[in-house]
Order: structure tokens, then C-alpha cells, then sequence
């Protein structure tokens, strides 16, 4: 599900300007349509009739993760797990590709998505052998072929989760597919509750890319308001695209996602009562580095089940 996408990019959040120079660079180096997104509506819009998630071979070529990222998530796999890693699952897998890679390295892998579309894109990108791919929901998931070496989750899906219940569900439905001493990698945004600013950040803007199907794409991902109060931040999407007759030229939606105060994550974590919180590591970092749950902004746990 369309989610925070500045968790799986080195690309640092920053503030700009209601359009920042990005987006027009972005524009003129793929030919790409002019937009106007103004401000926040308060409300979600969307531009184009669909979303980027409508799009799973589009959402793939735009936000497939990074090098850098994935040999990150080795350096934490060889830190915190204890023994070799041979199996990979995703609760919220979209198209897949963060599975690819494991795949292609021997692991058994497994992803699930509520979307439908979503799994048939992931089950041509890694085809039937030693995957397993599930539509459903996330905090129910229904994995056969685990246990699971580790759990991958980085782009704040959790984020449309909105009650405490919905959460610790899902953990704990995790923590049913992990093997003893797994680990679980968990993107969410920590939000302090004093935190209450409308101005415009940058969480994620990509190059102009070829797309499979012919054409050119980019992709902006934007946060537009925080309140840390009422635990949420309202994001946008701006995609664009040139030469990709079966696309629309913009999609621009909005939606909100929640946002977690540190002790709310720590209160879950102690209920749900099976996982150790071992690292933060903040995205926005240039190094992704480890900070304290309370220094993190994007942040990725890394948990360990009991």
C-alpha cells in the first residue's frame, strides 16, 4: 500500500517551497507534464482518476530500493541475526521488490499485499519457486512456508493502521511467522506529540526514469503537515509521466498516515510482549545511522523475536 516512501531512499528529507526546484527538474529532464500541487487541502485529492499503488509495474520501475539500502540491510542482518539468513518475508509486499534480491540470492522468500494486482505483479517478478505470495491483510497474515529468518517492512505501511489494537495484531501476527531470535526491520514515522508544522517536506524524489513499458516516470513523494498531537502527517504523491500511452500523464493523491510518539512505540512493544527492540536507525540520515527512538524521524526498528 502506498505508504512513506522516504524510508526506502538515501535521498534525505528536506524542506522546500510549495513547488521546490526538484519537481521542475524533475519535470524538464523526462519531459514530463507541468503541475501545480499548491498546498495541503485537508482532504484527499486525486489528480488522474487513480493512484501510483493502481500502477504495480510503474510503482516498481519508480521505487524499486536502492543498492546502498540493501547492502544496509545486510550489515544489519550480519550485526543482529544469530545464524544465516535463508528465508525473507514481506507483510506488505507490494510488487515484490524488495524480495527480488533475496530471491536471486537462494532464500525462500514470501510477501503478502491486500491488493491483488499487487501479487500478480510480485508473482511475475519472482516467478514460483521457493515463493510464496499471499493476498490479505497484514495483521492477519497466513504464511505456510515459514518460519522466517527475517521480515522486512520499511516503507510505513503500519502507518494506515490506525488504532493501538490494529498494530499490536499485527506484530504479533509477525512474530507467529519469525523463527526464535528472527528479525523484524519496522519503518515507521516518529512523531513527538508537541510537534504541530504545516510547511512542505520532501520525503523522497527520484530521477527520471525509463519505464519497461516504454516512456519515462518520476515519482515525488511530499509530507505536508505533522501533528504530533493527533498522531498523524498528511502526505502526497505527485507522479508524472511522458510516452506511456497506457498511463495517465500526472496522478497526484494525498492521504494521511499516522505517526507514533516514542512511548506509544515502547507501550506497544511491552503489550504485544514478543520482540526486543535491538536499533533505530534513522532514513533520513546520510548514513543511516543509529540514534535513540526519541532522535528518529524515519525510522527503522530493528526487532528480534523471543
Amino acid at each position: 500500500m502506498p505508504a512513506r516512501a522516504g524510508m526506502t531512499s538515501s535521498t534525505p528529507s528536506y524542506p522546500t517551497g510549495d513547488q521546490g526546484p526538484g519537481l521542475d527538474s524533475l519535470r524538464k529532464a523526462g519531459r514530463l507534464p507541468d503541475v501545480h500541487p499548491g498546498g495541503a487541502s485537508g482532504r484527499k485529492r486525486n489528480v488522474g482518476g487513480s493512484s501510483l499503488y493502481d500502477h504495480p509495474e510503474l510503482y516498481a520501475a519508480l521505487l524499486a530500493p536502492e543498492p546502498d539500502l540493501l547492502d544496509d540491510l545486510d550489515l544489519w542482518v550480519a550485526e543482529h541475526l544469530r545464524g544465516r539468513i535463508r528465508s525473507v518475508m514481506d507483510p506488505a509486499c507490494g510488487p515484490g521488490t524488495f524480495l527480488v534480491p533475496y530471491a536471486r540470492s537462494g532464500c525462500r522468500v514470501a510477501g503478502n499485499d491486500i491488493r491483488p494486482e499487487m501479487i500478480a505483479s510480485a508473482r511475475r517478478r519472482l516467478g514460483r519457486t521457493r515463493v510464496e505470495l499471499t493476498c490479505g491483510d497484514m495483521r492477519e497474515l497466513h504464511f505456510e512456508s515459514g518460519p522466517f529468518d527475517l521480515a522486512l517492512n520499511l516503507s510505513s505501511s503500519v502507518g494506515h493502521l490506525r488504532r493501538d489494537a490494529d498494530l499490536e495484531r499485527h506484530l504479533a501476527s509477525v512474530a507467529e511467522h519469525l523463527r526464535p531470535g528472527g528479525l523484524y526491520f519496522l519503518g515507521l514515522t516518529i512523531l513527538d506529540r508537541e510537534v504541530e508544522d504545516d510547511d512542505l517536506w520532501v520525503l523522497f524524489e527520484g530521477d527520471p526514469m525509463r519505464l519497461p513499458e516504454g516512456g519515462m516516470g518520476a515519482v515525488r513523494y511530499e509530507s505536508l503537515q505533522r501533528h504530533g498531537r493527533l498522531r498523524r502527517e498528511r502526505i502526497r504523491v505527485i507522479t508524472l509521466t511522458n510516452g506511456a500511452p497506457e498511463l495517465p500523464r500526472v496522478i497526484m493523491e494525498e492521504y494521511t498516515l499516522r505517526t507514533f510518539p516514542p512511548e506509544v512505540v515502547r507501550r506497544l512493544l511491552e503489550r504485544v510482549a514478543v520482540f526486543d527492540l535491538l536499533a533505530v536507525h534513522d532514513m533520513t540520515h546520510p548514513r543511516r545511522a543509529a540514534v535513540r527512538l526519541e532522535e528518529a524521524l524515519d525510522a527503522t526498528l530493528i526487532l528480534r523475536r523471543r
